[in-house]
C-alpha cells in the first residue's frame, strides 16, 4: 500500500472478508476494468473499512457468503493466520490465529479472531463512500447481468465466465464437534446472512457539502488508513510481513 487513498485510476474495488471466491472475481472483471491486485499487494482486497477515495465514480462489490464455510476454507487452505490478521489490522489489540494453530483447536479455543460479522457491518450499514453492490459467494452466477450492468461491463461476457465449482471442504466433512463451536461462534451471524438478499445495491444520497463521503466519515478513514499504512511501512523495512501478537 503506497497510500492510504485508493489509486484515483481504479475503476472497481472488490472486497471481502474471504473464504467467499473473491480472487476468482477479480481475474474475471480485471479483464475490463482496472480492479485492485488479485494477490492483494495493494492491501485494499480484505480492508476491515471502505478506504477513502479521490474518485467519485468508484464503484464496489463486496462478497460475502456462509461465515463457517469461509472459515473453514482459510484453515484448509493454510491462510488462517495471514487472514486473521488482516482483518483486524485496524484493531488496537491484534489477536490473530496462531499460524501453527489447527482448526480443530482453534474451535475448541471457541474465541472469535476473525470478525467476519463487524466487517461485513462496516461495509453494509456503518460506512458509506460510493456505490457498493453486494452480492452472495453461492448466488453470484443466478445475479451475474446484474453484478455485469453495477460494472459496466457488455452483458455478453458472461459467456466467458468462470463455471460454478463446489467448494473442496464440505460441512460433512468436518467433525461434529467442530461444527458445534463453529455454530456457537459463527451460528447468529450466518442466520442473519441467510435472512439477507442475495444481491443489492447500496448507493448513498449525496448532499452539497458531501460530494463524495461525509466530512465525519473521512476523518475516520484516513485515521484508520494512515495507521495501516505506517505499520505496513514499518513492517517491510523490517523485512517481516506482521508483528508478533
Amino acid at each position: 500500500m503506497k497510500s492510504i487513498y485508493l489509486p484515483k485510476e481504479m475503476e472497481l474495488l472488490i472486497c471481502s472478508y474471504g473464504g467467499v471466491g473473491t480472487t476468482f472475481l477479480i481475474d474475471f472483471l480485471a479483464h475490463y476494468k482496472k480492479c485492485n491486485n488479485r494477490d492483494d499487494q495493494d492491501g485494499f482486497k480484505h480492508l476491515d473499512k471502505p478506504p477513502p477515495t479521490r474518485n467519485p465514480e468508484l464503484k464496489t462489490i463486496y462478497i460475502f457468503g456462509k461465515p463457517i464455510d469461509a472459515i473453514y476454507s482459510l484453515f484448509r487452505r493454510g491462510f488462517h493466520n495471514e487472514q486473521s490478521y488482516k482483518l483486524l489490522e485496524q484493531y488496537e489489540k491484534l489477536n490473530p490465529v496462531p499460524i501453527e494453530m489447527s482448526l480443530e483447536t482453534y474451535a475448541k479455543e471457541g474465541t472469535d479472531r476473525f470478525h467476519f460479522e463487524n466487517h461485513f457491518l462496516n461495509w453494509s450499514e456503518r460506512n458509506f463512500q460510493y456505490p457498493v453492490l453486494f452480492v452472495r459467494y453461492e448466488k453470484i452466477w443466478e445475479n451475474l447481468d446484474t453484478l455485469l450492468k453495477f460494472a459496466g461491463i457488455p452483458k455478453e461476457k458472461k459467456t466467458s465466465f468462470p463455471q460454478k465449482k463446489e467448494r473442496k471442504t464440505q460441512s460433512q466433512e468436518i467433525p461434529d464437534e467442530v461444527h458445534a463451536s463453529m455454530q456457537r461462534m459463527y451460528g447468529n451471524f450466518q442466520d442473519q446472512l441467510e435472512n439477507s438478499p442475495d444481491c443489492w445495491v447500496f448507493k448513498r444520497q449525496k448532499n452539497a457539502s458531501d460530494r463524495i463521503y461525509p466530512l465525519q466519515y473521512a476523518t475516520r478513514a484516513k485515521v484508520g488508513m494512515l495507521k495501516v499504512w505506517l505499520k505496513r511501512n514499518i513492517l517491510r523495512l523490517m523485512g517481516r510481513k506482521h508483528f508478533n501478537p
